[in-house]
């Protein structure tokens, strides 16, 4: 009876580790709130895909951003890392299959005997009867049980870590797509930007001429002229630093797309006046959604991949099970080699439990706890931290879309101004400066309209990257491994 205790205590220690090696590892829940602390109130707004950028609805803009994504060749880079991560798939597929091996041989040797305590060569007959002939052809099959379920939790490490590539793909994805749509807007902002001190510096040039002309008539003094050379001044340095800021971001788009800059032909047409602001975000978002963000997915994948690691180590604590086999023909002429007289076989059961390497093996299932632990913590504060870009976005967005408001109602104030200066200097009861000085604020409040307009497009851009669209569809991927 003690013997039978001890026994089932024995079984009991094999099988317990066995239940739980074949248990998918636990992800501990980020408990993340069910709403967002913030809300769009938004009409007629596009709905949520992942081709979010059409939303703008500028030719020029989805072109560029196929371009980018077919010819960027860090993308591209990325693209390599899952099929990089579906060989691991595969070979650890191939050890869920026994091992089959072939082999023939051919050998010739002396017979030898026992003389005394002695071996000595046998004594010559007559011919050649002392040398032995031995044709040999095998074939071995070799199979490890997976008792322990080590090498099942090895395959699924491998698709956690193919989850992981894919997911680190799509933020880099993101990043592309977003840094395309934004230098795209960046140049369109400063096509209009440098037209605009265009004209500003055409009126200062204006102002600074009709003051020299009433300075020399005694008319104003000295200081007035002064004031106007350098405003007009302050104007052509923000020209010349504008076009010099378009030329650095030509240069980047042309690089973001793949492209050596001095290759790049592409012009932008665009005008921020032309978007439709209230029609670009959704007027609700489900907090669920976030679920599908790439780097959430990511950082969720890298805890079952750390899961199943855990898993493993733990497994070599365990003995390992083997098959093997060995079925053949051996015979001295290969013409009557495949005979069943000459048939030969033998088979096994291998259990194999290393003692010595025990420190080894803790230190590695040691190692693989921790980082276990540590995958689920920076899980929970990549969930943490998507609640914050999108909640950050959103309060961007809410701000700049009515100081963007704002705006438009002083530059129509302004150009009303504009129009009383030009009919009453028409009517002759104003000069021509003060014309020129109203154009020139109304251009100044215009200029101030078109940084609020790109600061917009950069909400807009950071929401949709917050809520993790822009990833890659199915549909893409049978395409790509296509």
């Amino acid at each position: 009876m003690k013997n039978r205790g001890y026994k089932v205590l024995l079984l009991g220690a094999i099988l317990l580790p066995g239940c739980t090696l074949y248990q998918k590892p636990i992800v501990p829940s980020a408990n993340p709130p069910e709403a967002f602390e913030l809300s769009l109130e938004a009409e007629n707004f596009r709905n949520l895909n992942n081709t979010w950028w059409r939303n703008f609805n500028v030719p020029q803009l989805n072109e560029v951003v196929d371009k980018a994504l077919a010819n960027n060749y860090s993308y591209q880079a990325t693209l390599k890392n899952i099929d990089i991560a579906q060989t691991y798939v595969l070979q650890n597929m191939t050890l869920l299959f026994p091992q089959l091996g072939l082999d023939y041989s051919y050998s010739r040797d002396k017979s030898i005997i026992n003389v005394g305590n002695s071996v000595s060569a046998a004594p010559q007959l007559s011919g050649a009867s002392n040398i032995i002939d031995l044709q040999l052809l095998t074939a071995t099959v070799n199979y490890e049980i997976d008792a322990w379920n080590q090498v099942h939790n090895s395959v699924e490490q491998a698709k956690a870590d193919k989850e992981t590539a894919i997911g680190n793909t799509n933020v880099f994805r993101l990043t592309l797509v977003s840094s395309v749509v934004n230098t795209y807007f960046q140049i369109a902002s400063l096509n209009e930007t440098i037209d605009n001190f265009k004209k500003q510096y055409q009126d200062a040039v204006e102002i600074v001429e009709l003051n020299e002309i009433l300075y020399q008539s005694g008319l104003v003094d000295d200081s007035s002229v002064l004031t106007a050379k350098n405003q007009a001044e302050t104007i052509l340095i923000n020209l010349k630093t504008a076009e010099k800021q378009l030329q650095v971001y030509v240069f980047t788009l042309a690089y973001l797309c793949g492209e050596y800059p001095e290759q790049f032909d592409f012009s932008i047409n665009s005008r921020l006046s032309d978007i439709h602001f209230d029609k670009l975000v959704p007027g609700a978002v489900p907090a669920q959604m976030l679920g599908t963000r790439p780097d959430v997915k990511a950082a969720f994948s890298s805890v079952l991949s750390f899961g199943f690691i855990e898993k493993q180590n733990i497994a070599n604590f365990l003995p390992s099970l083997s098959l093997s086999g060995t079925y053949g023909y051996a015979n001295n002429r290969i013409s009557h080699l495949i005979k069943h007289s000459n048939a030969l076989w033998n088979y096994g059961f291998n259990m194999v439990q290393l003692i010595v390497d025990y420190p080894q093996l803790y230190a590695a299932w040691k190692r693989s706890e921790i980082q276990y632990k540590q995958a689920i913590d920076t899980y929970h504060n990549t969930v943490i931290n998507a609640f914050a870009e999108v909640d950050g976005s959103i309060a961007s967005y809410k701000d700049d879309i009515l100081v963007l408001d704002a705006s438009k109602r002083q530059l129509d104030n302004s150009r009303e101004l504009v129009e009383i200066a030009s009919a009453q200097y028409t009517a002759g009861l104003t000069d021509y400066i003060t014309y020129l000085t109203n154009d020139l604020s109304m251009l100044q409040t215009d200029y101030n309209l078109t940084l609020k307009e790109l600061l917009l497009t950069q909400d807009v851009v950071m929401l949709y990257k917050a809520l993790g669209l822009g990833i890659m569809e199915e549909s893409d991927e049978d395409a790509r491994n296509s």
